[in-house]
């Protein structure tokens, strides 16, 4: 212990004696911790840290890649051929997002609007806080509009209240029933206000994904599966 006292006594006459390096060194130090600090959290957050879902390490993306060799997103009859003869995934999803005007609350808002289909909060494992989810009979051309809210939005347009067969919500040319509230945080994709289901629209026949479509297939693997391919 005296012999370190008597080094750092030692360093700190040192240093003292050439204010310039030092300060040159103290900066140069202070600069590469703040630059490495700033370069992990970039990396933590978007390569290490766990999304935050259920069994989030199961969750996979897929995109198609067109004729240029470049990534494109799923055309929904695609899609649909990988949802119906599926045997490696437990749920499969697509969505789309888009910002528009939402009227019926105390005054109109813009919201951020995912169309969804109708497993797609069975991939992420995520479920209403409040209220249900989308069901069989409302993911349906023809089907009675239903939606699903963020808990943000659910605060600030809707006022909190727990009665939500009171809310209906015009967005574009349809009325929408609110069925349910996500739990608080959760807004994917981005920052989503609400969710809809797509499957509200007939599909679209084109195998061709148009490269401004923001549709994407979310997949699950199963536990099964991964024992078995060990």
């Amino acid at each position: 212990m005296t012999s370190l006292l008597l080094d750092l006594r030692h360093s700190f006459r040192v240093l003292a004696k050439n204010l310039g390096a030092t300060a040159v060194a103290v900066f140069t130090m202070a600069l590469a911790i703040g630059a490495t600090t700033a370069i992990f959290t970039v990396v933590y957050g978007v390569l290490l840290k766990p999304l935050p879902y259920p069994s989030s390490g199961r969750l996979m993306a897929v995109w198609e890649v067109n004729h240029r060799g470049t990534y494109s997103r799923l055309a929904d009859p695609n899609f649909d051929d990988f949802r119906d003869r599926n045997h490696t995934f437990t749920a499969m999803a697509k969505y789309t997002g888009s910002i528009t005007s939402v009227a019926g609350t105390s005054e109109p808002t813009r919201a951020a609007i995912a169309a969804v289909s109708r497993d797609f909060f069975r991939v992420l494992g995520i479920q209403p806080s409040l209220g249900r989810p989308f069901t069989a009979e409302d993911a349906r051309v023809g089907a009675a509009p239903s939606a699903v809210v963020s808990h943000q939005y659910w605060t600030q347009s809707l006022g909190s209240n727990s009665n939500l067969s009171s809310f209906h919500l015009r967005i574009e040319d349809r009325v929408y029933s609110v069925v349910g509230v996500m739990p608080a945080g959760f807004q994917f994709p981005g920052k989503t206000d609400l969710w809809v289901p797509s499957e509200l629209d007939p599909p679209r026949t084109s195998r061709t994904a148009l490269p401004s479509e923001m549709s994407m297939a979310g997949y699950r693997i199963t536990r099964v599966l991964r024992r078995r391919a060990r």
